[in-house]
């Protein structure tokens, strides 16, 4: 019976030393075939060893973990409304942008049904020369489009991080 309690001790430390004799003949074969294929060697093991699968991750996860999704998103949205108002909005959407100095702004003014392009553009103009002016934005962190026609008069105001591969936000 004591050699059965020797032998179930004894099997951590067979598999210890076998490790070690293992990372012993690894760097042997590095002086021989050279550390840059030996590094290869262990990069390509990582990547096996640290794949979603062995990590039990699904491919949605892995994919998100991977490669983190940059897209742009609507920080406020808004009707025609009293400057006052308007202002206060535009306040939050300037510290929104001070505060991702790399971001790009964009005012998506969505015509109403009686809406004249030129009352669109002044509106535009206005919204950004505040920016600018009032709020210490750079111009080249804003851009404005106008939208399509709706039944009434909207501000969108959309903040895109850098990197984002599109280059408007997709409405």
């Amino acid at each position: 019976m004591s050699t059965g309690k020797a032998r179930a001790h004894e099997l951590p430390l067979r598999q210890s030393v076998c490790f070690h004799l293992l990372i012993a003949a690894s760097f042997a074969l590095s002086s021989v075939f050279g550390a840059e294929t030996y590094a290869q060697k262990c990069e390509a093991q990582k990547r096996r060893i640290f794949t979603p699968r062995s990590l039990n991750l699904s491919p949605n996860l892995a994919a998100q973990i991977s490669q983190p999704r940059m897209s742009c998103r609507l920080f406020d949205e808004f009707p025609s409304i009293q400057w006052k108002d308007e202002k206060a909005r535009l306040d939050e959407f300037a510290m929104e942008l001070q505060n991702a100095p790399m971001a790009i702004g964009y005012v998506r003014v969505l015509p109403g049904a009686k809406s004249r392009a030129v009352a669109v553009q002044k509106y535009s103009s206005r919204i950004v020369d505040y920016l600018v002016n009032s709020r210490s934005i750079e111009a080249r962190q804003l851009e404005t489009v106008t939208g399509r026609r709706g039944r009434k008069l909207m501000v969108q105001l959309w903040t895109c991080p850098q990197g984002t591969s599109a280059s408007k936000p997709s409405l």
